[in-house]
């Protein structure tokens, strides 16, 4: 499928602090965002019946017309009780997310009577409450006791309003979730021996529902959560870090969404209310030398892991939806290295040695794989040519990687910058060129047992982009950053195909 795509981004965002007291400020946020977007894609579809030794060709063309909006906006109060370090803060946020998607689709093949044009308008609304406090008592000798809670409400509005020819169809999905969480944390910090302990407790409900409670569910679940992390100084120059601990990922909301989405005439998305969260045990071992070299090993077993399914639905139309495999487990090397090297020199880079086993049964089906060893690496490098001109690259290299049931490709792109500073290094200007060979790519293929499918996306990501900045006085240190309901945030954007 070939398509050409073009999206405008407006991202304004205000913020204020009010001093109420000495020792206590109030901040405020608004951060309204608009995306509007289009895109037309063509498909040329090839049938081929083996048996009947016969072959049918088809042409899908699909235009998407999409407008994308969120507004966030919070508060938070931050009272410092006293100067030996206790502090009380409170966050009160709200988000609320829409996307309005509208599709014009038709199949033109030398059958008129399936040349019928369609039309789908696709709305997705998200609203999110949420409120959450912290509190910080030290308890003396580098000693430190925090505890905290939040609760977020969230409410997800979900159509499809299908037209073609006569007929009409129009599907809703509704769903709401309220997460509670408490948590408490003990830690001590000494010469050479430092450490974390920290506990949390989830307690989850949702409920969702079809077609005007024709098909409803509800979920609920609690979930304890330790940490420990341990750091040790071997000497001045050399330190020890250990980190274990238990986490939650739990889906996006649109795919927990049932309503299909269209990717081309043969292929469709579409959410599961069904999905579990994912529950991840990990553990990570580093070492440091002189606050610009640090080596390590970290491992992740998680339990319910996502993968992305793609099941039969009717001929020749199949439909990609997300489910819970047994386990998936994540190992990897690490080396990474930033430092100020020369007064004219400033480099940061990593290289990763990755594997990801992976099992699962859908539908009696075994997934299964032993995972293969990649290698990943990034290096972003900056000289200072003149005393305010600057010179910039970052290198990215992705090897051939098995991630669950997909098989990755292996890519790499470079981007080169210039930037100049001036007016007293208040102002700059920066041309940056990103992926200059035009080197990326999206190719890979997806092993859902009966159905092999192999993809290939070709974006045009090699661009030019011309900052200006300009700094017109000092900066605002305690402006409230809408953070309460950052974590349902992240799960609510609804990504284009």
């Amino acid at each position: 499928m070939k398509s050409t795509r073009a999206i405008a981004n407006y991202t304004p965002n205000l913020g204020m602090d009010f001093y109420l007291s000495k020792r206590t400020t109030l901040s405020a946020s608004v951060k309204p965002g608009f995306q509007t977007s289009w895109r037309d894609g063509v498909a040329h579809i090839e049938e081929v019946d083996v048996i009947a030794k016969s072959k049918s060709l088809s042409v899908f063309s699909n235009d998407v017309a999409v407008y994308a909006g969120n507004f966030s906006t919070g508060l938070r109060l931050q009272h410092q009780i006293d100067t030996a370090g206790r502090d009380l803060t409170m966050d009160l946020d709200y988000y609320r997310y829409a996307n309005y998607n509208d599709q014009n689709n038709r199949t033109v093949s030398f059958d008129p009577f399936d040349d019928q044009p369609s039309v789908i308008a696709q709305d997705r609304i998200l609203h999110v409450y949420a409120f959450k406090t912290d509190y910080v008592q030290p308890l003396g000798k580098g000693r430190q006791f925090e505890m905290g809670m939040k609760t977020s409400f969230v409410f997800s509005d979900n159509s499809n309003d299908f037209r073609e020819g006569a007929s009409h169809q129009n599907d809703l999905f509704d769903y709401q979730e309220n997460i509670s969480a408490l948590y408490l944390t003990y830690g001590a910090t000494g010469e050479k021996f430092s450490y974390q302990l920290g506990i949390r407790g989830e307690y989850t409900y949702g409920q969702g529902e079809e077609q005007s409670g024709k098909n409803s569910f509800n979920k609920n679940y609690f979930n304890p959560f330790p940490s420990v992390h341990v750091d040790y100084k071997l000497t001045k120059n050399h330190n020890l870090s250990l980190g274990i601990n238990k986490r939650i990922e739990r889906p996006g909301y649109e795919s927990l969404n049932p309503l299909i989405r269209i990717i081309n005439s043969n292929n469709l998305q579409q959410g599961n209310p069904a999905l579990r969260p994912v529950l991840a045990y990990n553990a990570d071992l580093w070492y440091g030398y002189k606050n610009a070299f640090y080596a390590g090993v970290t491992y992740s077993y998680s339990v319910d892991d996502f993968t992305n399914i793609t099941v039969p639905v009717e001929d020749v139309v199949v439909t990609t939806l997300p489910g819970n495999a047994d386990h998936a487990g994540y190992f990897t090397l690490q080396a990474m290295y930033g430092k100020q090297v020369l007064p004219w020199w400033y480099t940061s880079s990593n290289a990763i040695l990755s594997k990801r086993p992976f099992k699962g049964e859908f539908d009696g089906i075994l997934l299964q794989t032993d995972g293969r060893y990649s290698i990943s690496a990034t290096s972003y490098n900056s000289f200072l040519l003149h005393k305010n001109f600057s010179f910039l690259f970052l290198f990215n290299y992705r090897g051939k990687s098995v991630e669950r049931n997909i098989s990755n490709e292996a890519f790499a792109y470079l981007t080169v910058g210039v930037r100049q500073q001036f007016l007293k290094k208040r102002a700059s200007v920066q041309l940056n060129v990103m992926d200059v060979f035009n080197s990326y790519k999206n190719k890979f293929q997806q092993n859902s047992g009966p159905i092999q499918q192999n993809w290939r996306n070709h974006i045009e990501t090699r661009m030019v982009k011309l900052n200006l900045t300009y700094s017109f006085g000092g900066s605002i240190k305690n402006t409230k950053k809408v953070n309460a309901a950052e974590d349902e945030k992240n799960r609510s954007v609804v990504r284009e195909n």
